[in-house]
């Protein structure tokens, strides 16, 4: 597939800058020293996956300061927001789907276990990486209506599913889901979402001083209500501004 798809890629490269970034670290790691031992590589595809590792990566380094960690991203913003939460730790993009390229990152980081968030059901990955025995589990797991349906009509995730170790999902409907497309029932374990895990873990005052600044900075008056659009796409924005004329 992707063999394939390289004449649309080299056609991305040529047209897209942005494209470009970070395309060749995804065949080979950047650093050319890089060898770790028993390492444990978290991965997210975007910023927000990447924001809901924080509770967990502090968990790992309270109870084993021994391992390393790796945090590996899909996105440019979800590299960005990764270098920035973990400095102290090694931060990759997610290696292209392509087993040669994948057993070259497995052969450099040596992971013991490796920690997919919400639905990063990459094939040939998940394959490669189970033929090295290494651990796979998935974390806020969850399987909308609409995938279910596409992958109940086909053989490959259904399959990929097979290979993963642990499955926390969100809710007992996405519990159900995966049990429908064969999932063993002692693999599953309904843990709920983990963005109500989050802690803010400043000071208040620090807090409290970076939203006067914020306010600040964009001309915000101190008692304005704000409302945030989180990871909206093309014309929510308009959708969010329709609705609150609506409120008003």
């Amino acid at each position: 597939m992707l063999i394939l798809l390289s004449p649309w890629l080299l056609l991305m490269l040529a047209i897209k800058p942005a494209f470009r970034e970070g395309f060749a670290a995804r065949f080979i790691l950047r650093n050319s020293n890089v060898r770790l031992r028993e390492s444990v590589w978290l991965h997210g595809s975007s910023a927000g996956e990447i924001n809901l590792l924080r509770p967990l990566v502090t968990e790992i380094e309270q109870q084993s300061t021994a391992r390393n960690i790796v945090i590996s991203a899909f996105s440019i913003s979800g590299f960005t927001a990764a270098k920035k939460v973990f400095p102290q730790h090694l931060v990759i993009y997610f290696p292209v789907d392509f087993s040669p390229v994948i057993r070259g990152f497995l052969k450099r980081l040596r992971p013991v276990l490796i920690v997919l968030v919400e639905s990063e059901f990459w094939p040939n990955f998940i394959a490669t990486v189970g033929k090295a025995d290494v651990s796979v589990c998935v974390l806020n797991s969850r399987m909308s209506q609409k995938s279910f349906q596409v992958h109940k009509r086909t053989r490959l995730i259904p399959w990929v599913l097979k290979q993963i170790s642990l499955f926390a999902v969100q809710t007992e409907s996405d519990a159900a889901r995966f049990r429908d497309l064969s999932v063993s029932e002692s693999r599953i374990h309904v843990t709920g979402n983990m963005k109500y895990d989050l802690q803010d873990g400043r000071k208040p005052e620090e807090a409290q001083h970076e939203r006067r600044e914020r306010r600040q900075r964009y001309a915000v008056d101190e008692n304005m209500p704000v409302i945030i659009g989180g990871s909206i796409h093309r014309g929510e924005d308009l959708a969010l501004a329709r609705a609150y004329q609506r409120l008003l």
